[in-house]
C-alpha cells in the first residue's frame, strides 16, 4: 500500500486506518496519522528484526546494498556510525596487504588495558561501539582507501505528509500491522473503547503471522537444528 490514495482507497494506508476506526477523513488528520504510522513502522521493524534470521529485513525505499566503505586512516581509531547504520552486522578492515579481514565485535568492558592503549598500533582485530562511534583496536598504523567495510541493517525511511505515493518499505503482507499500530494509538488517545478490543485482536493476529513469516522466509538455507518449543526459542533468541 501507499501512504494515501484518494482514488484507489483499497491501496491506501490512511484509508485502511479510517476503516478500522470507522471514521471519516476529517476525523483523523493527516499529520496525526503520519506521526502514528511512523511509530507503527518502528514497532513493526522491531518485530521483524526480532524474528528475522539470515535473510535480513531492509526498508524497500532504500535502493542501495547495505554495505558502506570508509577510508582507514593511520593513527585514527574512532569512526562515526551514520544514522542509516541502524544495526552493525559485520565489520571488515583491509590489512597491510590490501585484503579484507573480519574484525571481532567486543564489549569495551571485556577489553584489557593493552587493547585500550591508543599507542598500541597494528592491524585492527577488534572493535567496540560507544554511542555513534566505532573504536578499533589496535590503532591502525597504516592507511587504506575504503579500508573499513561496514555491513549494516538499515533503519526506516519515514513518511512525511507530502509522501502520498510512498510505500511502507516493509513487506507488503504486513502493511496492515503498522496501520493497526497507528489506529491503536489514535483509539487510545481518543478513548474509542468500542474499537480498541477489535484493534488489539487484529494486532495480535498479525504479530503472530509476522513471526511465522519471518522465521520461515529463508527456507532456501540449509536446515538448522533448533530446540524443542520453537516459539519459546525464537521469543528469547534476541
Amino acid at each position: 500500500m501507499i501512504l494515501r490514495d484518494d482514488t484507489n482507497k483499497e491501496n491506501s494506508l490512511y484509508h485502511d486506518a479510517l476503516f478500522w476506526l470507522e471514521l471519516e477523513e476529517e476525523d483523523y488528520k493527516m499529520t496525526d496519522f503520519v506521526r502514528n504510522i511512523n511509530q507503527g513502522r518502528n514497532a513493526a521493524l522491531r518485530k521483524a528484526m526480532k524474528y528475522d534470521r539470515t535473510w535480513q529485513h531492509q526498508d524497500n525505499n532504500f535502493d542501495t546494498i547495505p554495505i558502506a566503505y570508509e577510508d582507514l586512516v593511520a593513527g585514527e581509531y574512532r569512526y562515526s556510525i551514520l544514522d542509516k547504520h541502524n544495526k552493525i552486522k559485520r565489520l571488515r578492515v583491509k590489512n597491510k596487504e590490501g585484503k579484507y579481514e573480519t574484525v571481532k565485535a567486543v564489549d569495551r568492558r571485556l577489553l584489557n588495558d593493552d587493547d585500550l592503549d591508543p599507542s598500541r598500533t597494528g592491524v585492527p582485530a577488534k572493535y567496540d561501539k560507544i554511542g555513534r562511534v566505532i573504536r578499533l583496536t589496535p590503532v591502525p598504523d597504516y592507511g587504506a582507501e575504503d579500508g573499513l567495510e561496514i555491513e549494516y541493517q538499515t533503519g526506516i525511511s519515514y513518511f512525511t505528509v507530502d509522501d502520498l505515493a510512498k510505500t511502507s518499505g516493509f513487506d507488503d503482507f504486513y502493511d496492515r500491522l503498522m496501520t493497526l499500530y497507528a489506529v491503536k494509538d489514535y483509539a487510545a488517545a481518543k478513548q474509542l473503547n468500542n474499537r480498541l478490543p477489535i484493534i488489539l485482536t487484529g494486532i495480535a493476529e498479525m504479530e503472530n503471522d509476522l513471526k511465522d513469516g519471518f522465521v520461515e522466509r529463508d527456507m532456501d538455507d540449509s536446515p538448522k537444528m533448533t530446540l524443542a518449543g520453537s516459539d519459546e526459542y525464537y521469543d528469547n533468541l534476541y
